[in-house]
């Protein structure tokens, strides 16, 4: 009878602490969660040897450490695509775009240059902090392309009259065509490029076991690796 009251104590104890993750084929795994960092999770079944789950192929789960991993009972946006960073490009652009009329109205031609810089670059400067230096290449690539194309696109349309104003509506219609432009590469920017570089989908992972004592029990024996890979 101590037996079973035992049984039952250690049981109850194992399923209060034990994390259940559903995978979106299906597949039920049950443990405890050792680790999640970088799209990835590690899970301890019950006598099992750790399992490496990749965030991106979890459907739900249940317990405080695996939502705290996945940002909730199923997987946030965060958590499998990556943090959107977004907002910041449109702080900056913002910014920048202040400072041409600043610089107008003070009559200072340097904070209108840093404004307009910072209209074609700013973005680019944001995902190269955030480590996606390809994406900030295409960016800039973006924002200047496009910024030429509207400006000399505006230019044309203004200039189209010969009399005397043809300079000044000319220049207003550049103005026009870049901030246009730029509206349209931003457009694009967050909504394509602002996320920070999600889990790849092939990954590696050698996991060690803890250490067993053997069965004479004079010394400790590793109980193994186990190598994972996952597409």
């Amino acid at each position: 009878m101590r037996f079973w009251i035992v049984l039952f104590v250690c049981g109850s104890s194992l399923g209060a602490y034990a994390d259940v993750i559903r995978l979106a084929d299906g597949q039920v795994i049950s443990g405890k969660i050792q680790s999640c960092q970088g799209g990835e999770i590690v899970v301890a079944p019950p006598a099992t040897a750790p399992v490496l789950v990749k965030v991106a192929d979890v459907a739900s789960g249940e317990g405080v450490d695996i939502e705290r991993c996945l940002g909730g009972p199923t997987p946030s946006r965060d958590a499998v695509g990556g943090r959107w960073y977004g907002a910041q490009i449109l702080l900056a652009e913002l910014a920048s775009l202040g400072l041409g009329p600043v610089g107008a109205w003070t009559n200072t031609g340097s904070l209108a240059l840093v404004g307009a810089f910072g209209v074609l670059f700013s973005p680019a400067i944001i995902h190269g902090i955030h480590g996606n230096w390809g994406r900030a290449a295409g960016s800039a690539g973006i924002h200047v392309g496009l910024g030429l194309a509207g400006a000399f696109l505006g230019a044309a349309v203004g200039s189209g009259s010969n009399d005397d104003d043809e300079g000044l509506r000319a220049a207003g219609g550049a103005v026009i065509g870049l901030i246009a432009s730029q509206i349209v590469a931003t457009t694009i920017d967050v909504a394509s490029f602002a996320y920070e570089d999600p889990p790849p989908r092939v990954s590696m992972g050698v996991l060690f076991r803890e250490t067993a004592p053997d069965r004479r029990g004079q010394r400790a024996a590793p109980a193994g690796l186990s190598l994972t890979l996952r597409f």
